[in-house]
């Protein structure tokens, strides 16, 4: 039987992860720190440890020797914040998960990186995994500096090294976008910005593990390697007024321009962090999001399917109906 550890696995990818590997037979550890819930994973057949990927040696003790294959799925994801919070997770927690994996000699590792490492591009074309990254925010660039290190292991130490980079990520378990666009558009507070009409790469979070376990059972083709996961592309306003339909929801949303938008983001940004607030204003109202949704992010996601047999499972009505109905965890289901 195959022996995996995950870090990160109580979280929202991490969790989908988890059900994935044990589904297809794999003996399962989980390292989970002392104050970490593990409901969205409740049920499920694996072992956990307690450790924190901030600190080696607290890793050290705990992980087994006998690893397979090493998910490191764990980090700090949000836009927002000072350098402060996200380095020690996302490049120093990395680095220690990459040591633990070169001390134990582990035989693969798989790296849950981003998309956001390639920035916002001049078009809409879809980016390749060879395009020249233009990280801007503090998380995009943790998470790029995250990845190098992860190549830099698999040339210095000869380890089987991959990585897969999800675009917006969707589904049950989320408790961010998803959750956050539901209460946003029942409160009658949601908004587009330049009318939505531009298109959205989006991954659904169990095609995300599924991809994940895909670059890891091709590990001769994925190592040294990085993979666009994509489960569909849609027009981002067409999702949204799909997704208020299934709510019950008859009203048209508002539009703001892309340029007042931008302006208005950068602005209120400016304000929430002199306040040092913990959030940004309505949790979504930020320059990227802006960009996101307001000019598009596409990607190319043929290489996963070519080379390590990816096939998404998840469509556009598939996770519109997700996001409408789940409850932010397994349990639904």
């Amino acid at each position: 039987m195959v022996q995996s550890l995950v870090t990160g696995g109580t979280g929202f990818v991490g969790s989908h992860l988890v059900r994935t590997l044990v589904e297809a037979g794999h003996e399962v550890t989980v390292l989970v720190r002392e104050t970490s819930d593990p409901y969205l994973i409740s049920g499920l057949p694996y072992t956990s440890v307690i450790g924190d990927i901030t600190d080696f040696q607290s890793m050290d003790d705990v992980i087994p020797d006998d690893i397979d294959i090493f998910f490191h799925n764990a980090a700090r994801m949000t836009v927002w914040g000072a350098q402060k919070r996200f380095w020690p997770q996302n490049v120093e927690g990395t680095k220690n998960a990459l040591e633990i994996a070169r001390k134990r000699d582990i035989p693969t590792f798989v790296y849950t990186s981003t998309s956001v490492v390639y920035g916002f591009q001049d078009n809409n074309d879809p980016i390749p995994e060879d395009c020249p990254q233009n990280a801007k925010n503090i998380y995009a660039r943790s998470k790029k500096e995250a990845e190098q290190l992860v190549w830099n292991y698999q040339k210095e130490y000869g380890m089987h090294t991959t990585a897969i980079r999800p675009p917006l990520v969707l589904g049950r378990g989320d408790e961010q976008a998803g959750p956050i666009m539901r209460d946003l558009m029942q409160n009658n507070k949601w908004f587009y910005f330049a009318g939505a009409h531009a298109p959205v790469s989006v991954a659904h979070a169990e095609d995300v593990a599924r991809c994940l376990l895909e670059a890891a059972s091709h590990i001769q083709v994925s190592n040294g390697k990085a993979y666009n996961v994509v489960s569909f592309d849609v027009v981002w306003r067409d999702f949204c007024e799909r997704l208020a339909q299934e709510l019950g929801i008859v009203k048209k949303f508002p539009s703001i321009p892309y340029s007042m938008a931008y302006g208005l983001s950068s602005l209120s940004c400016a304000v929430y962090k002199a306040f040092n607030k913990k959030e940004p204003p309505m949790r979504v109202f930020t320059p990227f999001y802006v960009k996101l949704f307001g000019r598009g992010f596409v990607l190319d996601g043929t290489k996963a399917m070519e080379e390590i047999e990816y096939k998404p499972k998840w469509d556009l009505e598939s996770t519109v109906k997700d996001v409408a109905t789940c409850k932010c965890d397994y349990r639904a289901r």
